[in-house]
């Protein structure tokens, strides 16, 4: 198990007994979506883009109170960063894993079918590639998403949202490097990357129901 996975699974796991001994309501969502953006620029000025692929990951949301809550987010893309690296010829593999935690806002009656939101977030962007199996880098990011949620049942609904995730990429020096092989393909000084993400998902709500 990788350990994206593993940590996945370990948060879902604890929100169970933490549901069940706060009397809080949580919201577990897997989502699909399609990531976009991540232009990078080297010390010639020129500017790379990381691919826009299709992403999936996990949402919790935890209430604090009927409109607002704490909100962790999991998202991950592969994809592909198109340059002619020293390494092998074409475009080379690209991970991007953004870990994010921060609140969440609800607007409307708290039992309502239909809610809109808004979420800030803070946390990490973990990136890897193909040159450097086993090896990641980590940067601080922050994020923010709006969206809708409709619950056709009480503990059932769907998820449709818009992501921004702004990584601060320190330079971007060493964030494609390889350790082991003493290597780096591509020498970055971009400071911030910029991506786009649009989800759908479904929604399974555990806990006391929202009164109205």
């Amino acid at each position: 198990m990788r350990p994206q996975q593993f940590l996945l699974a370990a948060m879902l796991a604890a929100v169970v007994p933490v549901t069940a001994a706060a009397q809080v309501q949580a919201e577990l969502g897997p989502f699909v979506g399609y990531r976009f953006g991540g232009a990078l620029t080297d010390n010639a000025n020129t500017s790379y883009n990381i691919g826009s692929a299709v992403s999936y990951g996990g949402i919790v949301d935890l209430d604090l109170r009927r409109d607002l809550g704490v909100e962790f987010l999991w998202s991950h893309q592969s994809s592909e960063l198109a340059l002619m690296n020293v390494l092998e010829p074409g475009p080379f593999k690209v991970n991007v894993d953004h870990w994010m935690v921060g609140p969440w806002k609800a607007f409307g009656r708290p039992a309502a079918r239909v809610r809109p939101f808004a979420s800030f977030l803070l946390g990490i962007s973990q990136f890897s590639t193909s040159i450097a199996e086993g090896e990641s880098r980590a940067r601080f990011a922050l994020g923010g998403g709006l969206g809708v949620k409709f619950f056709p049942q009480p503990r059932i609904g769907l998820r449709l949202e818009g992501r921004s995730f702004f990584a601060f990429t320190d330079g971007g020096t060493n964030l494609f490097c390889s350790t082991s092989l003493n290597a780096c393909p591509l020498q970055f000084k971009s400071d911030l990357l910029v991506q786009g993400e649009v989800s759908a998902g479904v929604i399974v709500v555990l806990g006391p129901l929202r009164r109205r």
